[in-house]
């Protein structure tokens, strides 16, 4: 009898699965899609026989919410299929793109020589392997806008010179990492190209358990079903952030959580926090914790705790990795926590559905799960050994890129908490405001723009002030921008400090040239940490302006998209001058006439970068 739904769904998060498991789900999957999985064409080019992971795949995407539609280039072709416009891999019109190409088939006489072999020349190989993959990625380019992940190298099993390698004055592992420098630098210069990390991959599993030389010689497959196995879990992940935002906010329980113990009986001598088991394995996931907001996690605090007991941990403990100041939100008092996260979103201006509640107690996790659906909880077991592996198994916290505001994020929350604080002391809002000596800096995106990755970051993220949640791709964007739309960026710094860039507006000419006709606000947006600060006032301005020093007396056209999260922008252009002139189930269009010009408010500074 056929599994039901639910029990290949349980099957599928289990994380450890055989062989026998992954063919068996991948025929159920193939048979049915129950699941309401979401289709995903992949395109696979490998230089040895992938299509052994098939049953790996399909499996470890459908645990991501995706229906693996596949193709498999033939062994070794994958350079014809590139080249040949007409080839089965573009009529196969791929969403994804996958170059999973290994250093021992393109250089085996090379590699099996390499103790022979001067720098000199090895740098050449180097550039010829890189130039290569440059190729490759050109041809999928000329005849695709998919987004490609580019494997990049692992160290051979056996290296040329053994255990010698690591004295040597240039080694094989050196010259692996200076190949995977080159290709680093290739994805950040090609478009929508990023790295799939199979080094790391093959690092995660281990050297001895990675390689199967019986599957090598016999099917060309020269990886482990363990191995193959992790190969598919990465590549979903990879894939799931093409389609999936990741989690903003970790909010945090204390007692037992960040220490262990009950501070409010234990005392602040008595909590387990040091160098001793099992302190030290609440220290090493503060340690985690810290990386996490130090590349752009918000964290929290949601603890049923003594305010004071509390703080006097994270301020005073010799351990303490982390201090107050590393968390955006406290919300520490004797109410529930459902009640705390709401708290905290609203705090911080961000959706329940960007947080995750992380907390030792089961019946404290099953009440949020039972008042807020929309926020991940994590089942996080009994022993703190186990818990930074129970956050970095999620892939919640995965992103493809990071940008220096993400790694400045958890900093603006900090800040804009010292403003809100400010703000109590005011009685008018506009004063409060004019106290801030905000600076507005404002520039013409373009192509070759260094905020253009951040740019996309925010047409991934914005929800709430984004007014019709246009998510383009970093293609898309090129090409608007290329046909003469006008993109501004604008970017808020005041006494408390900088939020680095948090607005982006883009307007597009009719027909996609330079024309009298009206243009289209085809993108306007602004991070929430600035939200309520007429911030989005100067970016309107800022961008009418630019648009009527190209064509001085044209009309504008601004759109309004409804979303379930974007009610606080739906009347924006209203206020700022511009008259409905139609609308729909799913559109609101508004003029600005030519002759009007939105107001710019006296609470701020501009300046032109």
């Amino acid at each position: 009898m056929p599994e039901s739904p639910s029990s290949i769904e349980t099957r599928l998060a289990i994380p450890s699965k055989s062989q026998t498991d992954y063919v068996a789900l991948a025929r159920e999957l193939t048979a049915d899609n129950d699941l309401n999985l979401s289709p995903l064409r992949a395109a696979f080019l490998s230089s040895f026989s992938i299509e052994l992971m098939e049953p790996h795949l399909k499996v470890e995407l459908a645990s991501q919410g995706f229906l693996l539609d596949h193709f498999f280039c033939p062994f070794d072709q994958f350079e014809q299929l590139v080249l040949d416009p007409a080839s089965e891999l573009y009529r196969f019109e791929p969403e994804v793109v996958t170059l999973a190409l290994q250093l021992e088939d393109w250089l085996p006489g090379r590699l099996c020589r390499f103790t022979g072999s001067r720098e000199e020349s090895l740098f050449l190989v180097r550039e010829h392997v890189v130039e290569r993959l440059e190729n490759l990625i050109d041809g999928i380019r000329k005849n695709s806008s998919a987004p490609i992940f580019l494997w990049n190298m692992a160290e051979p099993a056996r290296l040329a010179a053994g255990f010698a390698d690591a004295s040597l004055e240039f080694s094989e592992q050196q010259f692996v990492a200076e190949v995977n420098q080159g290709i680093s630098g290739l994805c950040r210069r090609s478009q929508n190209t990023w790295i799939f990390d199979f080094h790391r991959t093959a690092y995660e599993v281990g050297l001895k358990h990675f390689y199967d030389l019986r599957l090598s010689y016999l099917a060309r497959m020269p990886f482990s079903q363990r191995a193959q196995a992790h190969l598919a879990r990465n590549h979903a992940r990879c894939f799931a952030l093409l389609k999936m935002r990741p989690k903003k906010c970790l909010v945090l329980d204390l007692d037992n959580t960040l220490w262990g113990g009950v501070v409010g009986e234990d005392g602040l001598s008595g909590i387990e926090l040091g160098e001793d088991y099992p302190g030290s394995a609440y220290v090493d996931f503060q340690r985690y914790l810290a990386r996490l907001r130090n590349r752009g996690i918000l964290l929290a605090i949601a603890s049923k705790n003594n305010e004071k007991d509390a703080l006097d941990v994270l301020t005073n403990h010799p351990s303490s990795i982390l201090r107050p100041e590393d968390f955006s939100e406290l919300q520490i008092h004797w109410k529930d926590k459902a009640l705390s996260i709401r708290n905290i979103a609203a705090n911080l201006n961000i959706a329940l559905d960007s947080i995750t509640f992380f907390d030792d107690n089961p019946a404290e996790r099953e009440w949020v799960k039972s008042q807020l659906p929309e926020v991940h909880v994590f089942d996080t077991g009994t022993n703190p050994i186990g818990y930074v592996d129970v956050i970095e198994s999620s892939g919640l916290f995965d992103t493809l890129v990071l940008t220096p505001e993400d790694t400045e994020r958890a900093d603006h929350y900090r800040i804009e908490r010292q403003r809100r604080i400010s703000s109590r002391s005011f009685e008018n809002p506009e004063d409060f405001l004019r106290s801030l000596d905000t600076i507005i800096s404002h520039e013409l995106l373009d192509t070759e723009s260094p905020q253009f990755r951040r740019v996309l970051q925010l047409l991934g993220r914005s929800n709430q002030f984004n007014l019709t949640t246009r998510r383009h791709t970093a293609d898309e964007l090129r090409r608007l921008l290329e046909a003469g739309g006008i993109g501004v960026t604008v970017s808020v710094s005041d006494r408390f400090g900088s939020h680095g860039l948090v607005g982006f507006a883009l307007a597009v000419p009719p027909s996609g040239h330079d024309s009298k006709e009206d243009w289209r606000i085809d993108t306007f947006l602004l991070s929430c940490r600035v939200m309520g600060r007429r911030i989005e006032s100067a970016l309107l301005r800022l961008l009418v302006d630019r648009v009527r020093g190209r064509a001085r007396d044209v009309a504008i056209i601004g759109e309004y998209i409804p979303t379930p999260k974007n009610s606080p922008s739906r009347n924006f252009y209203p206020e700022h001058a511009f008259e409905k002139i139609d609308e729909s189930a799913t559109q609101v269009r508004y003029l600005l006439d030519s002759s009007r010009i939105p107001e710019l408010p006296d609470l701020y500074s501009l300046k032109a970068e």
